[in-house]
């Protein structure tokens, strides 16, 4: 079975190509750029609108760029289809914000969330380093959306059961 996602940017790209055949790029290019950009459009739609529905808009935004960001550089585990990784992700990010963390949590959490981010995360030493006192930072500032999301990303960095 095709992704819904997939089969969405497949039709698109067609539709595209179909429409302007001289100054587009093939197929194989355009599908899964479009690919992609639907799934980061629809992840955080979904999430910002949940953010929205709860009356927690702003915390949840800060939460996601910070997760966004962490993910960019410090990479972790992907799901197999697109629509699968839109809600998982949507549902993941929602309810990682919704929890309700106190200072002192926030405070003895961060330094093994570093110690994870360290063993776990293939990004270079000094990426590691600069998120590492990003958080580090964070145990002063104790901001607990910018704790979650990159607690979040730790979270995604261990390996996916086979």
């Amino acid at each position: 079975m095709t992704d819904p996602i997939d089969y969405v940017a497949f039709k698109t790209a067609g539709w595209i190509k179909r429409s302007n055949p001289e100054e587009t790029d093939d197929l194989e290019r355009m599908s899964p750029t479009l690919s992609i950009l639907l799934n980061n459009l629809l992840t955080t739609g979904f999430i910002l609108l949940l953010g929205y529905t709860t009356d927690s808009l702003f915390s949840t935004a800060v939460m996601l760029a910070t997760f966004v960001i962490c993910r960019i550089m410090l990479k972790g585990c992907h799901l197999k289809s697109m629509t699968l990784c839109t809600l998982a992700t949507s549902l993941f990010v929602f309810a990682v914000s919704a929890i309700p963390i106190s200072p002192l949590w926030m405070i003895i959490l961060t330094p093994l969330f570093i110690v994870v981010l360290f063993l776990r995360s293939s990004a270079s030493i000094p990426v590691k380093m600069m998120f590492g006192m990003m958080m580090t930072l964070n145990m002063i500032l104790l901001y607990p959306p910018l704790f979650l999301g990159f607690a979040a990303q730790c979270l995604t960095l261990f390996p996916q059961r086979r």
